[in-house]
């Protein structure tokens, strides 16, 4: 175990000293210890082993210079005394060794008392480092007892804490949980652990209805606001063509509800967004009513072009009328805007009556005249074939073709001016018009 060592401060540690009474021991050669280049000491393992067995020994220090020991010399022979010219009597050498046991005696008295000394100036730099030792510890003990105190009372804060938590509705948002969170620790932080339970719960509970207040008058008035919604059309409700109007009947309940006092109930809340959207709801009233009026306005005998006309006239029209007038109202504007249309209608179907009516009267001329033309080739054949008649054949029906081409557009001319003509008047016409077209 010679390879292993303790830096000084790791023996220190080890040992429960300071680090540098180790080094003051290391100094002194009082423990087995290595130094390096750097100046810094090393302890092998089994030296601490055993002076944690034995016990650390006591540091050997120099005297100061003030105090340094004064060596007991022979009491040297001034070369100028006389030398002794008999031997010294029994009564003198006695006197001589009771002054020199004094003189050991007193210098042995200022050893110890020099020991004393050097040995309080141990002892009151070990007091020194024991008073500092406590002092330390005792600040060590105060840091741990208040961080037991601290762990405690935010363990007490932490329940209370999820208690107030608990508290707050499913429905809340996030945002809520912080300002309970925030008015339980102001509230907590007013209080001590050893309050009675029932007083810390009431407390507690009303720290979260008070943090709670502002969510709920806000979601009342958000409640209210789509209460009187309600009364809104479907249309305005449901389709997305009247998100415009939704929007502005949103917007005028939220501005009467926030002049509302913080107290008001929500009754009266209700009833001041409704009252506040009726004007949406009126006009959204007018405009349906608007929109069925239009459906129903129907122009008989019409084209399409006219029913888009129609259209156009009726929405023109019903744009004028003010909102809240009658229906009867609307109707009569429709009908006024519909009037001058509905007459161009009738004048163009009487035209298209009469061009059907000259159409059917020539038809039923051109069937008329047909049925009869065949008249001409037989009137010439009875009249002109052997007076002066034809050749031939062929030139009477080439004959018969010319007068034809040449009568019967006069023919259905008279018909046409005339029904009452017959076949048989027909046929003396065709008779006529040949004598005079031959």
């Amino acid at each position: 175990m010679d390879d292993l060592y303790f830096r000084s401060g790791e023996a220190a540690r080890e040992l429960g000293v300071t680090q540098g009474k180790i080094r003051a021991l290391c100094a002194s050669g009082a423990i087995r210890s290595k130094c390096s280049p750097g100046g810094h000491y090393y302890v092998p393992k089994d030296e601490v082993e055993r002076l944690k067995q034995e016990g650390l020994p006591a540091a050997p220090h120099p005297l100061p210079q003030a105090k340094e020991s004064r060596e007991v010399t022979a009491p040297r022979r001034n070369r100028s005394e006389p030398e002794l010219l008999a031997p010294p009597s029994e009564a003198a050498i006695d006197a001589a060794d009771t002054v020199a046991r004094l003189g050991y005696e007193v210098q042995a008295l200022g050893l110890a008392r020099q020991r004393e000394e050097e040995l309080d100036y141990f002892r009151e730099r070990e007091a020194n480092e024991a008073a500092r030792e406590a002092e330390r510890q005792e600040q060590e003990w105060q840091r741990q007892s208040e961080a037991e105190a601290q762990a405690q009372r935010r363990e007490w804060e932490d329940e209370w804490i999820s208690y107030a938590l608990n508290r707050v509705p499913h429905e809340a948002p996030r945002e809520v949980e912080t300002a309970v969170y925030n008015e339980i620790l102001q509230t907590l932080s007013n209080l001590t652990p050893d309050r009675s339970e029932a007083v810390l719960r009431r407390v507690v509970e009303a720290a979260v209805e008070k943090a709670l207040s502002p969510w709920r008058t806000q979601a009342n008035r958000v409640q209210a606001i789509n209460a009187a919604l309600k009364s809104l059309p479907f249309d305005l409700q449901h389709k997305a063509d009247f998100v415009e109007q939704k929007h502005e009947a949103m917007r005028l309940a939220a501005a009467a509800i926030s002049q509302c006092p913080v107290t008001t109930p929500y009754a009266l809340l209700v009833s001041t967004a409704t009252q506040a959207i009726k004007p949406i709801v009126k006009a959204a009233e007018h405009a349906r009513l608007c929109k069925q009026i239009a459906a129903l306005a129907i122009v008989r005998g019409g084209t399409y072009e006219d029913f888009v006309e129609a259209r156009e006239l009726t929405a023109d029209a019903l744009s004028k009328v003010p909102i809240g007038c009658s229906r009867a109202q609307m109707e009569r504007a429709c009908d006024q805007a519909l009037a001058p249309l509905e007459a161009r209608i009738a004048e163009r179907k009487r035209a298209e009556a009469h061009q059907v009516e000259e159409q059917r009267k020539r038809q039923n001329a051109e069937w008329r005249v047909a049925f009869q033309l065949g008249h001409v080739d037989q009137y010439l054949k009875d009249e002109f074939e052997y007076d002066e008649g034809y050749s031939g054949i062929c030139e009477r029906l080439e004959d018969a073709r010319r007068l034809k081409e040449k009568i019967k557009p006069i023919l259905i001319s008279e018909c046409i001016s005339d029904e009452s003509l017959d076949g048989e008047d027909i046929r003396d016409r065709i008779e006529q018009l040949v004598e005079k077209y031959i």
